[in-house]
């Protein structure tokens, strides 16, 4: 008897201690674990520890979006075959799903194709359990995701209560037909019809809470680089009140306010969704964030 409560206070120390490494602080002030899977539909799923629950988002694999580094408009069907001739696996599907959402898709895991014709609640049941591990273990299922982490989602999926899963389901109402120069029609997504559909589900409280304002200003000569940075804060509960340009490029993305504002969550956020430098700001500024885009996020652009 002792024996048996010992184990079970073991596998609930184990529990915990997954749950707490997928967020954990060193990593992202982020509260949400975004994840896309290919299929079809492609599902985007979002962990988020604020609201405990979880998030789905499905669009169908014939749906078209805009490739990352300049590939052109494709099937969304296509994008993981992309990225494999790229030598980047899921990456091309992933970052073109963050900017067709406006939204930090870091992670991404294969197509299992035994998981084909059951609804997207069943496949991502499927994708993250136990039963999956050994092929994610031996790269049979491709994905960039570490197996700790990979563990505690599984653990988390596993006690997910129903009452507490969203299914956003992105339908015909949110693309539009396209004649293609070959003479075919595509079912174009549109951003401005994700931006209704999704609203204020992946916003983060502590950012909304800070109601700090954020500038954006393009370094480079690449155009719509501020616009597009604006959409993924604003997605996530920042408040933007100014987009420009600035004449000298940087490499690096920069995060940069006063000493009161550096060491927020909404600056520390932007830093680790953007990859950028945190750095002090002297005098006045226009917004009590800035963040200065530069080169390395213009590289997801071209080819």
């Amino acid at each position: 008897m002792r024996s048996r409560i010992v184990g079970i206070l073991f596998v609930l120390a184990l529990a915990l201690w997954l749950v707490w490494n997928i967020f954990r602080k060193s990593e992202t002030p982020l509260t949400q674990v975004n994840v896309v899977i290919d299929g079809d539909p492609v599902i985007v799923a979002s962990w988020q520890r604020e609201q405990d629950r979880l998030v789905i988002v499905t669009i169908p694999a014939s749906f078209a979006a805009l490739a990352v580094h300049g590939l052109g408009t494709y099937p969304i069907r296509s994008l993981w075959q992309l990225g494999t001739i790229q030598g980047s696996s899921g990456l091309v599907l992933s970052q073109s799903l963050e900017e067709l959402l406006a939204l930090p898709i870091p992670w991404y895991i294969g197509e299992i194709p035994e998981n084909s014709n059951i609804n997207a609640v069943s496949r991502l049941q499927n994708v993250f359990s136990f039963q999956t591990l050994p092929a994610i273990v031996t790269g049979r299922i491709k994905t960039n995701i570490p197996i700790v982490k990979f563990i505690g989602l599984a653990w988390w999926r596993l006690f997910a209560r129903s009452d507490r899963t969203i299914e956003i389901p992105l339908g015909a109402s949110a693309a539009t037909e396209e004649p293609q120069p070959d003479g075919t029609l595509l079912w174009l997504v549109s951003t401005e019809a994700v931006d209704t559909v999704l609203g204020d589900t992946f916003e983060e409280q502590d950012a909304r809470g800070e109601k700090l304002t954020v500038a954006v200003y393009n370094t480079t000569t690449t155009s719509g680089l501020a616009e597009r940075v604006a959409r993924i804060i604003d997605r996530i509960g920042g408040n933007v009140v100014r987009i420009g340009n600035e004449e000298v490029t940087i490499e690096r993305c920069q995060i940069r306010a006063n000493g009161d504002h550096l060491n927020t969550t909404t600056s520390r956020m932007l830093a680790s969704i953007f990859t950028c430098d945190r750095v002090l700001q002297v005098g006045n500024s226009y917004a009590d964030v800035i963040v200065a885009v530069g080169s390395g996020y213009e590289s997801r652009f071209v080819p």
